[in-house]
């Protein structure tokens, strides 16, 4: 269950449009949030326009600020200087979020640019680079999304799905924010075409096209299944459901599933390829994050 929530902070606007969907989250679920800056080593003078924040004293006068001004006074929130100053803020946030279980951070909330350049995806690695070196789930916020806007809503949630085991995990999550705000779900698998196959079914397609095509065509019925399975489960939990399953490739099928319906949020399982891996190898999320703009859930696999 998600009970405490790690929001890195640089000092800058960017950074600072996570906090609606943080504070959001935290008064739903009744989550504490722990508002954190890192010191970095050969840190830039000035982040995004701003003026870096150079000092652990300027820091926590900065986080003490947002603490007081951007979440209700009901809320316990904590703020945390780390002083030591690091090289990988990406290592440092994941230390950070995996602490002890009675200490540590269910959920990191974080803001990320996006743009459909490889230079500004390049700039949303960090967000990608947490989910691969850590085990919880990041909710990447974009910059120029609807969930930056003052208020956070979430009436439905897309939560696309595989038959990898190691994604199943996903589910729980949705779930749980879907249940806190009374959010509908909706369930989306998506079976490739044979012009779409990606990965070590590329070069049994080229072998076997046409009975690789078939058994593409034939699995449909039983991912139908799958999904009809899932959505009884979320059914159970009161959560009002729908589903279902699209072919082609699944980046594209996710984003105009995410253009029809327009979500409030995307779960995803990944794997969290980092950095130019992501963009170069082709990660479904990277591809995400650059044709979508609502907030997405990445929940590592495993």
């Amino acid at each position: 269950m998600i009970r405490r929530i790690l929001v890195p902070l640089d000092g800058t606007d960017l950074a600072e449009a996570a906090l609606p969907v943080a504070a959001a989250l935290c008064v739903k679920l009744g989550a504490e949030v722990v508002l954190v800056h890192l010191l970095e080593k050969r840190a830039p003078r000035a982040v995004h326009g701003r003026p870096h924040l150079a000092t652990a004293g300027a820091a926590e006068a900065y986080l003490n600020q947002i603490a007081a001004r951007r979440f209700p006074k009901q809320l316990k929130v904590e703020v945390h200087v780390h002083s030591e100053r690091v090289v990988d803020v990406a290592a440092a946030i994941t230390e950070h979020a995996g602490q002890a279980p009675e200490a540590g951070s269910e959920l990191v909330v974080m803001c990320a640019h996006g743009g459909r350049t490889t230079r500004e995806a390049l700039m949303g690695a960090l967000a990608q680079r947490v989910t691969a070196y850590g085990r919880t789930p990041v909710l990447v916020v974009r910059a120029d999304g609807p969930a930056s806007a003052e208020a956070f809503r979430l009436a439905s949630l897309l939560a696309p799905l595989d038959r990898d085991p190691a994604h199943a995990g996903a589910l729980e999550p949705a779930a749980e924010l879907a249940v806190a705000f009374g959010a509908a779900v909706h369930l989306l698998l998506v079976v490739p075409t044979y012009a779409t196959l990606s990965g070590r079914w590329v070069s049994t397609g080229r072998f076997l096209p046409g009975t690789t095509a078939r058994m593409l065509d034939l699995s449909v019925k039983e991912e139908s299944e799958y999904l009809e399975g899932r959505m009884a489960e979320m059914k159970v939990r009161g959560l009002s459901t729908s589903a279902e399953v699209a072919r082609g490739d699944p980046a594209r099928a996710i984003a105009a599933a995410a253009d029809r319906l327009q979500p409030d949020l995307i779960v995803l399982g990944t794997h969290g390829r980092r950095g130019l891996g992501a963009v170069w190898e082709g990660s479904v999320a990277s591809k995400l994050f650059r044709r979508c703009r609502q907030p997405l859930l990445l929940v590592p696999a495993g």
